[in-house]
């Protein structure tokens, strides 16, 4: 059986960061990139604006926080977290949707850091709309809460040093097409699934959707404790 690669890409730095505004219950986004901590709150949501992640923490000691945060794009390639080039983002109780082609719930891109406690992350996107990466050395730690993508990997770690780390996380991939995982290790990143994490592809899938897959040298997943539910076909 062929294994299908998807593909993982960086968010192109324009990142429309002039739109940027203080956080507030109605801000559109929140950007952090001068090495500060700064608290989300309320609701954020950047409309069909394509390349416009809504909370964004980029640069060494740029940090975001937040509980109970709502965070929403619709436009394509615009996650609804984005930690980039060694910044933070910790949240806890929250929500991140996304209904763009290309557009992540939460991406941790070189050496960025992302934390979610009891998070919930739903991505709708027809391609490549994958739930939670770690990519290019980026770290994904999942802490409880839930992942379900419909034409994406739930769960992802592409490169050298990147590492995604789920316990007690809810990962569903719906609709699966090729691309479209459970949890994908690929080009030397690593997954490590802890105890209390499940991972289900839909089992009309037929094939096309794994429920692990690893791809490239080193790339490693380590599933203890883990559940892992496939359709007739998948592996």
């Amino acid at each position: 059986m062929r294994k299908q690669s998807p593909k993982f890409t960086r968010l192109a730095l324009a990142l429309q960061i002039a739109i940027a505004v203080p956080a507030t219950a109605t801000a559109q986004q929140l950007v952090v990139t001068d090495g500060t901590t700064q608290t989300a709150s309320g609701t954020y949501n950047t409309g069909t604006t394509a390349n416009a992640p809504t909370l964004v923490a980029i640069g060494d000691g740029s940090t975001i926080t937040g509980s109970g945060v709502s965070a929403t794009t619709a436009g394509t390639s615009a996650n609804a977290v984005l930690a980039d080039q060694k910044g933070r983002i910790q949240l806890v109780d929250s929500t991140l949707k996304t209904t763009g082609n290309e557009a992540y719930g939460a991406l941790a891109d070189d050496f960025g850091v992302v934390k979610l406690t009891n998070t919930q992350i739903v991505t709708t996107g027809a391609t490549d709309a994958h739930g939670a990466v770690a990519f290019a050395g980026g770290q994904m730690e999942l802490a409880g809460g839930s992942v379900a993508t419909q034409k994406g990997s739930g769960v992802a770690a592409s490169g050298p040093g990147s590492v995604l780390t789920a316990q007690g996380t809810k990962v569903t991939v719906a609709g699966a097409v090729e691309g479209s995982h459970g949890a994908t290790a690929q080009d030397g990143g690593v997954i490590r699934l802890g105890p209390g994490t499940s991972v289900e592809v839909d089992p009309a899938a037929d094939g096309n959707g794994h429920g692990l897959l690893a791809l490239g040298a080193g790339s490693q997943i380590y599933a203890s404790g883990a559940t892992i539910t496939t359709g007739a076909g998948t592996g």
